[in-house]
């Protein structure tokens, strides 16, 4: 069209020709840069690096366990909507950033001057692995507050999300002398069961809901104080990218497989969600990490033991036909029930008192004498955990070492031995 306007056919090249002919050179370039920009914006071309105000936001795909909760506090999130093995970027707004694939992570919030403070995050979702086009980006704020407990030193909730049927994990410590915990685990459900007298208790949820409770934690003549949890439990038929379970043998009876001990066998499972399976397929290989410094285990559902008590990170790195899988969680390792038998020998006539602790409390047990099991006495452990019970010995026990153990339903949990002389 310049030309047409402009030609030297038309003997019309002058100063205002030319001026208009360069302007209209620059609006046609401009709008095809224009075009270009707004072709880049809509579709993302590979190798495009998107800004995070690009990503399209107000899916409403996040939900968070409690927005609002006291220092150290332990929020839960599961990105609900989110596809299948895809990269997740988290911003906790706390200075703290990771990159993973699951759909359900916790994150723990820690106070460092006791000031309260608001934390405003954010969680990217990528389509592709180089983190350059974006699916999904969601923000939120977590409120977490200073509240001075002064009878409590520490308290640790170690899963705000966790999937249906799994265990979540608790700890608190104390100054107070002899105290007593009382753990409610749906706050305001009187019918809820409570374990009473345990500082370090599992509790395994099932129904899929938002579950707030709270813990008691006082000592003769000293006020109660409380400290308010949430677990949020979600079911694994949904899209979840997998998660790791921790049991005993099935052969381990409820209530005892609510607390983990050490020297006991564990089994540890990768649980895959239905969608992940056909996303991922079987596991091509894997290794186990278990946090206390022992070797990796490349096993596919391998056992372990702790050695002692403590808060463990487990961690599973598979391989997949279509790429790799990274999951975490935590665990929480308790010193295991002991008995002791005093005096450790002695003659006929003897009184032996056996005494037991680091039981689960509340729970009655079965106490044998003898190799042959020839006495039993029923005693209840208190709410710390402890009992002391007595044995005669008579000349039905034969001189040499008897077994003293300690069963429930039929299981042993742990056992000592007896001289007699």
């Amino acid at each position: 069209m310049i030309s047409f306007f402009c030609s030297d056919s038309l003997k019309i090249r002058n100063a205002y020709c030319e001026s208009m002919g360069y302007r209209y050179v620059f609006i046609i370039a401009g709008a095809a840069i224009a075009a270009a920009v707004l072709f880049l914006v809509l579709y993302h071309p590979q190798g495009q690096q998107i800004t995070a105000s690009q990503i399209p936001t107000g899916k409403d795909n996040l939900t968070l366990c409690s927005h609002v909760g006291t220092n150290p506090f332990m929020e839960g999130f599961f990105l609900r909507g989110a596809e299948v093995y895809t990269l997740k970027t988290w911003d906790w707004g706390d200075g703290i950033k990771e990159n993973n694939t699951s759909v359900v992570v916790n994150h723990e919030y820690r106070l460092e001057n006791g000031t309260s403070r608001q934390f405003s995050g954010s969680v990217t979702e990528w389509k592709d692995a180089k983190m350059k086009i974006g699916r999904d980006r969601e923000n939120f704020t977590v409120t977490v507050n200073a509240v001075d407990f002064k009878n409590i030193e520490r308290f640790d909730q170690y899963e705000g999300v966790i999937v249906e049927g799994d265990y979540a994990g608790f700890s608190v410590s104390t100054n107070l002398t002899a105290p007593f915990f009382k753990w409610t685990w749906l706050k305001g459900d009187t019918g809820e069961p409570k374990i009473e007298g345990y500082s370090n208790p599992s509790h395994q949820y099932s129904g899929k809901q938002t579950y707030n409770g709270f813990v008691t934690v006082d000592s003769k003549g000293i006020p109660a104080e409380n400290r308010d949890f949430c677990v949020m439990t979600v079911s694994n038929d949904m899209n979840l990218t997998g998660y790791i379970s921790v049991g005993y043998d099935s052969n381990v009876p409820s209530p005892l497989q609510m607390v983990f001990w050490a020297n006991r066998s564990l089994n540890f499972i990768e649980q895959s969600g239905p969608a992940a399976l056909s996303v991922l397929g079987a596991a091509q290989s894997q290794v186990w990490s278990f946090g206390d410094g022992s070797s990796a285990s490349f096993d596919s559902n391998p056992s372990h033991k702790y050695a002692k008590a403590g808060v463990y990170r487990i961690e599973y790195n598979g391989s997949y036909p279509t790429g790799p899988l990274d999951l975490v969680r935590t665990v929480t390792i308790l010193d295991p029930p002991v008995i002791h038998a005093y005096p450790p020998s002695g003659p006929v006539n003897t009184m032996v008192t056996v005494n037991g602790s680091n039981f689960m409390p509340n729970i009655q047990y079965d106490v044998y004498f003898g190799n042959n099991n020839q006495d039993d006495n029923n005693v209840t452990a208190d709410r710390w955990g402890n009992f002391t019970t007595t044995f005669d010995v008579t000349s039905q026990f034969l001189s040499g070492p008897q077994r003293v153990h300690v069963e429930y339903n039929g299981t042993t949990v742990t056992e000592a031995n007896f001289q007699r002389t």
